[in-house]
């Protein structure tokens, strides 16, 4: 969670006011998918696989620290606990990352 809030802390930089919204939402099948929306630059999803994979920045990298491996450890991590990471995003308007975990066996 630190990683992805300092994401979209990140991405709100620029912005006079900065939200962002953490949450889950139950869906039909009962899966929880959790999020964390922050209202920034965005991205264009044209490059959205890059997105998780090492090394890959979506940004310019001038105004923002790091390597581009946060979100691909985050991911790992997420796949490793059996579930799925995805995201949704527009230029100037934000960007979503969701993620489900799978419930532990009993």
């Amino acid at each position: 969670m630190q990683e992805l809030l300092g994401n979209a802390w990140r991405s709100s930089a620029g912005q006079k006011l900065t939200t962002i919204d953490v949450g889950s939402q139950v869906q039909a099948d009962g899966e929880t998918v959790f999020f964390v929306r922050d209202h920034g630059e965005g991205f264009d999803m044209e490059y959205v696989e890059n997105l998780f994979e090492p090394f890959q920045r979506l940004d310019s990298g001038q105004d923002h620290d790091g390597h581009g491996l946060g979100l691909a450890r985050v991911k790992r991590i997420v796949v490793k606990h059996g579930g799925r990471m995805w995201a949704h995003s527009k230029i100037g308007t934000g960007t979503t990352l969701f993620f489900t975990l799978s419930a532990p066996a009993l």
